[in-house]
């Protein structure tokens, strides 16, 4: 049976496993640069990936709302590029 990624209970079954974290307004989650540590699924709110572009000045680079995943790059041990 093939896993369907798109139903948001499937991804909230795996919550058991993590650890529940709450951030405050205008605060970071991870850091461009940074290696993963993990992948973060949104319950509530919104969550601003920025970059900063040449000439040094903050770019929007996604909005990500609940039910979606951020951070997947744990999964590779890539650093975060936002």
């Amino acid at each position: 049976m093939p896993i369907i990624f798109d139903n948001h209970s499937y991804w909230k079954d795996f919550s058991l496993y993590g650890e529940r974290l709450f951030f405050k307004e205008n605060s970071f989650v991870y850091k461009k640069g940074e290696i993963g540590k993990g992948i973060y699924y949104i319950e509530k709110g919104l969550v601003k990936a920025t970059s900063i572009n040449t000439k040094g000045e903050e770019i929007l680079v996604n909005i990500s709302l609940p039910q979606q995943l951020i951070g997947v790059q744990a999964m590779d041990q890539i650093v975060h590029f936002s």
